[in-house]
């Protein structure tokens, strides 16, 4: 198994330690969290970090995944993506127990949860989160930095650009365009 660290120890952090754990490919050797929350636990991992280790981080280990949503501002989390990216590697971390076409295209760093089901002819970019139950339709582009909150329906050719979060439930029609840095709430019907 890969060495691997997350970074942020936020809510986001539980459901990313099972994923990585359900996905045994990674070892989590460490959670990298703020200076008051040095020493606590996350299940039964330690936050032993902060931002000033990263430098000496990087040397021994080369995988990060971050467990920040920023959900409210998602240009937060693209510009972290985009800063660890200098310095480690960010791996896509997709489970086991969900369904996805090999006819996709996938970039780096994103997450794919639990029971998601990911058509043929899907792009999903880089930093993505999928989250559990959700579905993605044939031909939709997920670009960089888009959080697909739980139980999510994307019905197929729908576009949704960069750092935009569609809430839990939400359903998008057939070919819907979602416009960049949008914020959509649980339970919308999108059909525009």
């Amino acid at each position: 198994m890969k060495k691997i660290l997350i970074y942020g120890a936020g809510g986001h952090c539980l459901s990313l330690v099972n994923l990585i754990e359900t996905n045994k490919k990674f070892k989590i050797i460490g959670i990298i969290g703020r200076r008051e929350e040095l020493n606590k636990k996350i299940l039964s991992y330690k936050i032993k970090y902060t931002d000033e280790d990263l430098n000496k981080l990087s040397k021994i280990c080369n995988n990060i995944t971050i467990s920040i949503t920023h959900f409210k501002n998602l240009k937060k989390r693209d510009n972290l993506f985009n800063f660890l990216r200098d310095k480690f590697n960010i791996p896509n971390i997709i489970s086991p127990f969900s369904r996805i076409s090999k006819h996709f295209k996938i970039g780096d760093g994103n997450q794919i949860f639990h029971d998601v089901l990911i058509n043929s002819g899907v792009q999903i970019n880089n930093n993505c989160i999928v989250n559990n139950k959700s579905l993605i339709e044939h031909n939709s582009i997920l670009e960089n930095n888009v959080h697909i909150s739980t139980g999510v329906i994307v019905n197929g050719d729908c576009k949704i650009e960069k750092n935009s979060f569609i809430g839990s439930g939400s359903i998008l029609k057939q070919g819907t365009f979602i416009r960049k840095n949008k914020f959509i709430k649980m339970g919308s019907l999108i059909a525009n």
